[in-house]
């Protein structure tokens, strides 16, 4: 499956790929903090080229990753990201969580109305299900930050033991860290 089809614009800086080990695996790294951190304020959420990681759950029953949900997902969360100027820079999705890594790319943007509408629009596609009710999000402080999370989005099918590598998962993709061989 393929990425959102913008890229970073040139002119922005962002973190160079990591290294990838022999397995196609990037190098271990630091999992997020688990303490749900508080809410931002509305204000931190519209910066323009922050980067944040967030995180939704299905309510039990969904089964996100099947060839029929997970590319139409991927395409409603990157449609509606257009509209409240968020770009998806990375994502996972699971059988019943999305993770993503995504940028505010211009003055304007609002991260809080596009997880809204991107959780409304999307569930449209979970069969009668739905989300669980909040999410967890992170603002990245730095490109370190950046990378963890990317890292962390990417490794998640390989810790939950669907796949050896984490680009024989379907449903994964990073600007940042292209797929092995191609």
């Amino acid at each position: 499956m393929g990425g959102c089809p913008r890229r970073l614009r040139a002119d922005r800086p962002h973190p160079a790929p990591a290294a990838t080990n022999m397995t196609g695996n990037p190098p271990e790294h630091q999992e997020p903090n688990r303490k749900h951190p508080h809410r931002l304020t509305p204000e931190e959420y519209r910066i323009r080229d922050q980067v944040y990681f967030v995180s939704f759950r299905a309510q039990s029953g969904a089964d996100l990753a099947t060839p029929e949900i997970a590319p139409r997902m991927v395409k409603v969360l990157c449609d509606i990201g257009r509209r409240w100027k968020i770009e998806v820079n990375c994502y996972c999705v699971m059988p019943d969580h999305v993770h993503l890594v995504v940028s505010l790319t211009d003055v304007g943007g609002d991260f809080q109305k596009w997880i809204r509408y991107a959780k409304r629009e999307s569930a449209k596609l979970l069969r009668g299900g739905k989300w669980q009710r909040s999410y967890w999000d992170a603002s990245a402080k730095d490109y370190t930050d950046v990378e963890g999370y990317a890292l962390y989005t990417l490794c998640n099918p390989v810790r939950h033991q669907l796949c050896e590598r984490w680009p024989d998962w379907p449903y994964c993709w990073s600007q940042w860290h292209p797929i092995p061989g191609e």
